[in-house]
């Protein structure tokens, strides 16, 4: 077996990529207490792949959150998936007053399209508000370490501040996501 390789045959180095810090990439839900930022993520990607990743265009922070909700609606409600007792996102889901006139038992694009339809008709501003406090900053930290190591993340932090600015400065060196 080569040094290189683990005994799954996977390889234990890195890929070092030009336009992607990896290392970064691995530490994104290191720290993860709840489904926000998988959901976020998986909200993104979701996004970029109907765009055939296609980024020109801005995703705006409202379609982000109806994917989140989209993406999380289904195995909340068919399968009672708990994300976890600190997790707001089933209450945010069951504060929305949707009407699924159809059983969908195969949670296709076709489904979730429509969806996302009936969940951006709702009043999201609780919801948004909710959700747009630390997730999308929390998210890209680990692309930012190196420079937010004298940022607080107690109570009244300054991360939802210091965040964009940094990642804005840092963005061709450190490469975060976003």
């Amino acid at each position: 077996m080569d040094d290189d390789r683990l005994p799954s045959g996977a390889f234990s180095q890195l890929p070092d990529l030009s336009k992607v810090n990896v290392a970064a990439l691995t530490r994104l839900f290191a720290d993860t207490t709840n489904s926000y930022k998988y959901l976020f993520f998986l909200s993104l990607l979701d996004i970029l792949k109907r765009r055939r990743f296609e980024a020109t265009e801005p995703i705006s922070f409202q379609n982000l959150i109806v994917e989140m909700l989209a993406n999380a609606w289904f195995p909340h409600t068919f399968f009672k998936l708990s994300f976890g007792t600190q997790d707001q996102v089933a209450h945010k889901l069951d504060a929305l007053d949707l009407t699924i006139t159809e059983p969908i038992i195969r949670f296709r694009d076709t489904d979730k399209t429509l969806l996302r339809k009936a969940i951006a008709l709702q009043d999201l501003g609780d919801v948004v508000s909710h959700l747009s406090r630390y997730v999308p900053f929390r998210l890209i930290a680990p692309f930012l370490e190196h420079q937010l190591a004298g940022v607080s993340w107690g109570k009244g932090n300054q991360l939802e501040v210091a965040i964009p600015a940094i990642a804005n400065r840092c963005f061709n060196s450190d490469k975060p996501l976003y």
